[in-house]
């Protein structure tokens, strides 16, 4: 490398880094290697062999090796001047097998040091961050062979409290400051963790009517087994046969393209492992009975297949030989929080657990650790773990629900498919524009039939993009009215695998008043929200259809 800044390559006699200063670079991050390697690690309840400290043990590690901050402009400028010229090198192809990783790299180490002698105190590194060193032992394929490779320690320096970032917007001059987001609300708590006063604060319910969207918590499957993907329930030879079934179901009453939420990457790759395998005497597996209606793509793990994963969903969508397609993705990925899928691309989410962090990573017990403990010092107000750790929680199921109403034309469903939506406070944490619309069902075929009824009728609206305010019209005035009531139907189970089916409604009731002439059957009136009338509930077993009628 120092070579070639001689050579006639160099032909803009870069000022760049000397013999030296690569020297000294080296030799200081071996130092500071080694010093990483020296720390002991004892086994704890953070995720195995660590060690934890307060922030301020990164500075105590970097004076150790001669990096301070009386030092640090001198350090910074031989670190920017090494990353410059391994860019410059890799650009002209002069580097050889140095690649983009290492200057990568370098880049990152310049950058963390610049944060922290340059943007942050160290009285802000003690209050406010922590360090976490743990060791790795990576796993390498060669075709066949799986290998474990020499254990390496990662250092992480986290910081826990995120209004240290905001303080650093707000010292850059900003006179004014505007978030945005579906996401945000409770209001209260996220200006607190920002620690910034927010005089303007507006939530606003939803550009849509009432009859463009259908909320449902569904506590059971169709065999009336409970759906909840804790960590104890989803463990249960009851949970994935029944949330396979139900998704059997969803896949055929929604049209087009459907969206199903896994907490988490392993409880993804658990339920696809069990769904493919076959039935009781070579029955189709679950996989196949979701594939007859609608084609499967799961969200990939690596960003590089991620496009293509994409673009297979949306074209299988829009294509005339599915019925639509199903996206298995996960809270918090690419899918949830990123993507645009307005329309025939998303017509319901379902959401198959509550997403809460893993109770037992490193960060996030020493996250909730900071915030109790502030939460002790500050008293009343004060935002503390338990209520941070359940917002998370919440925040990434509300993310994921935002997929399936991208405008005021657009229309869907979201399926709550977990008991746990029953309780008023876990209904409490979705935003606040889902309250209004949000119905718990006794049991899986009341959702199926009251689902099948709500796309019955919002498809049969002509031109839904050009307005829906004949369909807002006329549910508003039935409901205003009270002529609307619900009756219950049987419903016709198709086989022991629970797929639900409506039998054919019966025809409009023809009502005659005392006095007049029969006019004939009455017409359906549009449903806005349909309440079952009191005498008429569904056993726990049977599935039921909503069939409306006049009252006299």
């Amino acid at each position: 490398m120092v070579a070639w800044l001689n050579s006639p390559q160099n032909q803009g006699g870069m000022p760049l880094a000397s013999a030296a200063d690569l020297g000294m670079i080296r030799g200081c991050l071996a130092a500071l290697e080694s010093k990483i390697y020296a720390i002991p690690l004892s086994g704890s309840d953070l995720g195995g062999p660590s060690f934890t400290a307060g922030g301020a043990y990164v500075i105590d590690l970097l004076t150790g090796v001669h990096l301070t901050a009386d030092a640090s402009d001198m350090f910074l400028a031989k670190f920017d001047s090494a990353v410059a010229m391994l860019s410059e090198l890799r650009l002209l192809g002069g580097s050889g097998d140095l690649g983009s990783d290492l200057t990568s790299n370098l880049g990152h180490i310049t950058e963390t040091l610049k944060r922290i002698f340059t943007e942050l105190s160290p009285e802000m590194f003690t209050r406010c961050f922590k360090v976490h060193i743990n060791q790795e032992a990576p796993r390498k394929t060669f075709g066949k062979l799986t290998t474990t490779l020499r254990p390496h320690r990662i250092i992480n320096c986290w910081c826990l409290d995120a209004g240290v970032a905001m303080k650093e917007v707000l010292r850059a001059g900003v006179r004014a400051l505007i978030l945005t987001s579906g996401t945000l609300s409770p209001l209260e708590s996220f200006a607190y963790e920002l620690k910034t006063d927010f005089p303007v604060r507006l939530e606003n319910k939803h550009v849509i009517t009432p009859a463009q969207v259908w909320v449902g918590v569904v506590p059971k499957g169709p065999s009336s087994h409970a759906l909840n993907s804790s960590y104890k329930a989803r463990s249960s030879t009851e949970y994935l046969p029944e949330l396979g079934n139900s998704i059997v179901n969803y896949s055929r009453i929604v049209p087009d393209g459907m969206l199903v939420f896994f907490p988490s990457y392993s409880m993804l790759d658990q339920a696809v492992e069990h769904w493919k395998q076959l039935g009781r005497d070579g029955a189709p597996s679950t996989w196949e009975r979701i594939e007859k209606h609608k084609p499967i793509i799961q969200e990939p793990r690596t960003s590089a297949q991620f496009p293509l994963a994409i673009q297979d969903f949306y074209a299988k969508v829009a294509s005339p030989e599915h019925k639509g397609a199903i996206l298995f993705a996960v809270f918090r990925g690419k899918v949830s929080e990123g993507l645009d899928f307005a329309n025939a691309n998303a017509r319901a989410v379902v959401v198959t657990g509550m997403p809460y962090p893993n109770v037992q990573d490193p960060k996030v017990r020493l996250k909730r650790e900071y915030l109790d403990q502030q939460a002790a010092l500050i008293g009343h107000g004060a935002l503390n773990g338990n209520a941070w750790y359940n917002q998370q929680a919440s925040r990434a199921v509300n993310q994921a629900i935002g997929r399936v109403i991208r405008h005021r034309h657009d229309w869907g469903a979201i399926i709550l498919a977990d008991n746990r939506f029953m309780e008023r406070s876990a209904q409490s944490m979705l935003s606040s524009w889902v309250h209004p619309f949000v119905r718990a069902h006794s049991n899986f075929g009341e959702s199926a039939a009251n689902l099948t009824r709500f796309f019955k009728v919002i498809s049969s609206v002509p031109d839904l993009n050009f307005g829906v305010s004949r369909l807002e019209t006329a549910s508003l005035q039935q409901a205003a009215n009270g002529k609307a009531t619900v009756a219950l139907t049987a419903l016709n189970r198709t086989s022991d695998q629970e797929e639900y089916r409506p039998l054919k409604p019966p025809a409009p009731e023809t009502s005659h008043r005392p006095g007049k002439a029969s006019t004939g059957p009455r017409p359906v009136p549009t449903p806005l929200l349909l309440q079952p009338t009191a005498d008429a509930a569904p056993s726990t077993r049977d599935a039921a259809a909503y069939i409306l009628h006049m009252k006299s």
